[in-house]
């Protein structure tokens, strides 16, 4: 008899310690804030309560232990413990011009509907969009083949060298590429080539402009928008087209 009331009192013990526990687990995991975070590129934030934490997209904010990091504009969302999710905004201190439209394959009015900034440009016609006076942008023109959006080119004065660098660099993942006497800056808007969706070069092109070309990012390896060759016939016809 004492055995089973012994036997009884342990197997009671550990029900309420294994509830107890488990409450506190379910308390731990509903102390965490799940409000939305918006970080700049650079900016660190501690999730109280996390154990583990990691990013639907390490492009935009990457996770070490219980802390997010901004890594390049724009949004994604982060796991917590595996039972939460917070939504991750990260934004730019650099803001030279308004993102350009990039929606590769849209039509004129779609671009004219989003591109509000800079006043329209009587240079335009049926296969460009320019717009001048954007922000910091002396010139941003939209190329478009068949009424589709192929390409776009933004023209900045030198004087804005550093401030151009930094936008690029919070938006893309740069490197500075080698071609001949040439020298460019390149990136995409990706962590590989697989999953960018656009692809940005820019040079100096004087000693007043430097041109940025943006193209869609090319998933074959025949003709890619990358080539350095297609790359300078878009540009070309940037420069002639604004008289540069």
């Amino acid at each position: 008899m004492k055995r089973l009331k012994l036997f009884s009192s342990v197997v009671l013990f550990i029900i309420s310690m294994t509830f107890n526990s488990s409450c506190s687990k379910d308390d731990k995991e509903d102390d965490i804030d799940t409000t939305p975070i918006s970080l700049y590129v650079g900016d660190q934030k501690e999730i109280q309560g996390a154990k583990s934490l990691s990013s639907a997209n390490d492009f935009i904010a990457v996770t070490k232990d219980n802390t997010i990091e901004g890594f390049h504009v724009g949004k994604t969302r982060i796991s917590v413990n595996n039972s939460k999710s917070i939504d991750i905004t990260v934004k730019s201190i650099h803001n030279l011009y308004d993102d350009p439209v990039c929606n590769w394959g849209c039509t004129m009015n779609e671009v004219r509907q989003k591109q509000t900034q800079g006043k329209y440009s009587s240079r335009s016609d049926n296969d460009a969009l320019i717009y001048e006076n954007a922000g910091g942008a002396s010139f941003i023109m939209y190329s478009f083949n068949n009424g589709s959006l192929k390409s776009v080119g933004v023209i900045v004065s030198t004087n804005h060298l550093s401030q151009f660098t930094d936008y690029l660099l919070d938006r893309f993942l740069m490197t500075t590429v080698y071609y001949g006497k040439d020298t460019y800056f390149a990136g995409i808007d990706g962590s590989s080539m697989e999953i960018a969706k656009t692809f940005v070069m820019m040079e100096v092109y004087n000693v007043d402009y430097m041109i940025a070309l943006y193209t869609p990012v090319s998933k074959t390896p025949t003709r890619s928008a990358q080539d350095t060759s297609y790359t300078d016939e878009i540009i070309k016809e940037i420069k002639n087209r604004l008289q540069l």
